[in-house]
């Protein structure tokens, strides 16, 4: 049922909320740097709730969890998207939070739930390209699969894709070696020595369901001793950044992370007005080919007849002006993204290189690309993705200069140089990311040790003053919780607030003291001051005992920054709370308990339709 509600005065733009397991994996990373552009594009902010695995086991799992308490329908965030795959132990305890959480719009990614709309990649079509190259382009019939954890439907989708692909090439797909894994390099370790020594196989071929398992796949494939189980080929999901950088390149099948958030930001913002949605929607995946597999040239894959065409001797340019749409959506492809914002790369790119094969002088071809990676540099956009782009040119240009010697030896030449600097400029690019990491890790050290030394809250709230800067906030919130309210929503205080640049909250309105509603996120009169920003949430908590939250600015620092800068505040808050006239709440509070029931709803005005 499509419905509206009618927001608060104090509420000038939608704001999303994301759930998520933490900050400790490209693919999270990657996938909330995705949300967040699409969200800023559309001038809406983003909140994002690292809360752990819901209803897990694990150490410190409920007080985690205690985050998904601050997500209720009528609280701060206006929709809410879940990264499904990433915070489910047991599906029946996801269903039950959502359907506690209606009517507030939601959308998952990675994972179908039963009434929420829902966005996911096309494992099928995704797995079993792969699988046809494999077996097609290189011969291989003996084929292992490492899935993921067993329930989860991204890994059982991709195991029936490769069992099912199998079985239409004439092989034995019910009998194909599998071995079941946990997402991670080790379990990937691991299967190869169940595969190898415990079942002894003989392979040709392992197939992961995702790249972290490849890439611990590889790294046992590597050190073993017989010739032949190191030319065992091995293949990825997912397509994160390390796949580009392993050895040998993996190849691998990359999720649309760009579309998946796109998708997701679009069906929340649907639903808030009043749209039908389809229930589910299936993103198109795709491989890509690199040296892992036994592929010797790393390229974006191609249909096999395709790359056996043989062209005609004609003129280069003929060839290449007739194919520049063909290239260039290719290229565009291949780029990953690197040029949004810059219309007609592509046919810049291609018009100088067809003109610097031909003697034009002053290097146009270079000089364009130079300018481009110069751009890319400044916005710390990955450089090194630039390559992907040369090899679309150089597959056109071999087949272009078919019958033409020197002008395939002149495309050769120039496109070795545009590798070494692309090269230079991503080497470059990995030295100013790598100093600024060492200058991150100061900067928390100094912060830690600042933080520790706090022993009541006037010292903590001086400390956080002289650090949360240097950290790179504008914006910052520490709130403590202090019980909960008739209608079951739990009361939050306040306790510290920074708030930099020109729309800081005057003196003696930032709100510190203030007591409001935990699912606020915020008082009332703060939101003013603090819009227009996207934010992430750190659950405070000292052992058992769960002591607040932090809401802060979310920057370009990665998970790991994040982890230390709430550890370090969980400890000082803990030690400062110790001392002072507001005692944390007990571990016993209903704040540790966030799925056992749900908030009765406060007044509020809410239209259904």
């Amino acid at each position: 049922m499509a419905f509206e509600r009618s927001l608060h005065p104090r509420i000038k733009v939608p704001r999303i909320g994301v759930v998520l397991d933490a900050f400790d994996a490209s693919y999270q990373l990657e996938l909330v740097k995705s949300l967040r552009i699409a969200c800023q594009a559309r001038r809406i902010e983003l909140v994002v709730f690292p809360g752990g695995i819901l209803g897990s086991a694990s150490l410190a799992a409920p007080q985690r969890n205690s985050l998904y308490r601050l997500i209720a329908p009528e609280g701060a965030v206006h929709g809410l998207i879940l990264l499904g795959s990433t915070i489910i132990r047991q599906r029946p305890e996801v269903q039950l939070w959502c359907e506690r959480l209606k009517p507030l719009p939601l959308c998952s990614i990675g994972l179908e739930l039963a009434g929420v709309p829902s966005i996911m990649p096309d494992n099928q079509n995704g797995i079993r390209s792969l699988v046809r190259h494999l077996i097609t382009d290189h011969g291989y019939r003996r084929l292992a699969f490492v899935g993921g954890p067993l329930g989860n439907q991204e890994s059982c989708e991709r195991h029936e894709a490769f069992r099912a692909e199998l079985t239409a090439r004439g092989l034995d797909g019910a009998g194909a070696a599998f071995v079941t894994g946990d997402f991670l390099p080790a379990s990937g370790r691991d299967a190869v020595r169940v595969l190898l020594d415990e079942r002894r196989l003989e392979l040709d071929a392992i197939v992961a369901a995702n790249d972290y398992m490849a890439l611990g796949v590889q790294e046992i494939i590597s050190t073993r001793t017989s010739p032949r189980e190191r030319r065992i080929a091995v293949t990825g999901f997912d397509n994160v950044a390390e796949a580009a950088f392993s050895v040998p390149p993996l190849t691998t099948v990359e999720q649309p992370l760009r579309a998946l958030a796109e998708a997701a930001v679009s069906c929340i913002l649907s639903q808030l007005e009043g749209a039908d949605i389809a229930p589910h929607k299936r993103i198109d995946t795709r491989l890509w080919v690199r040296r892992s597999c036994g592929c010797k040239e790393p390229t974006m894959a191609r249909s096999a007849k395709a790359r056996g065409a043989k062209v005609r001797p004609e003129a280069f340019e003929m060839y290449m002006s007739s194919r520049f749409p063909q290239i260039g959506a290719e290229m565009e492809r291949a780029s990953e993204g690197l040029f949004v914002g810059m219309p007609g790369w592509d046919q810049q790119l291609l018009t100088t290189f067809v003109d610097q094969t031909r003697g034009v002088p002053n290097d146009p071809f270079l000089n364009a690309m130079d300018r481009m990676l110069q751009g890319l540099l400044a916005k710390k956009a990955e450089v090194w993705r630039f390559h992907g782009v040369l090899s679309v040119l150089r597959t056109h240009a071999i087949e272009a200069a078919i019958g033409d010697p020197r002008r395939s030896l002149e495309a050769e030449d120039l496109l070795h140089a545009a590798r070494l600097m692309t090269g230079a400029l991503a080497m470059r690019a990995q030295a100013r990311e790598h100093a600024e990491i060492e200058e991150q890790q100061r900067i928390l050290n100094r912060l830690g040790a600042r933080l520790s030394a706090c022993n009541d809250l006037p010292s903590l709230f001086s400390a956080l003053d002289e650090t949360l800067p240097s950290f790179g906030l504008r914006k910052a919130f520490l709130m403590t919780y202090v019980g909960e309210a008739h209608h079951g929503w739990m009361l939050a205080r306040l306790l510290y607030s920074l708030q930099l640049g020109t729309d800081a909250a005057p003196p003696g309105k930032d709100g510190r003291g203030s007591i409001f509603d935990a699912q606020d996120l915020l008082p009332e009169a703060v939101w003013d001051s603090a819009t227009r920003l996207s934010w992430v949430i750190l659950p405070l908590f000292s052992r058992a005992r769960v002591l607040g939250f932090a809401m802060v600015e979310l920057t370009g620092h990665n998970g790991a920054d994040y982890e230390a800068l709430r550890i370090h505040l969980s400890t000082a808050l803990a030690n400062a709370l110790f001392s002072a006239d507001l005692p944390p709440p007990s571990s016993a509070s209903s704040v540790d308990r966030p799925f056992e029931s749900a908030p009765a709803p406060r007044p509020v005005t809410v239209r259904r339709s």
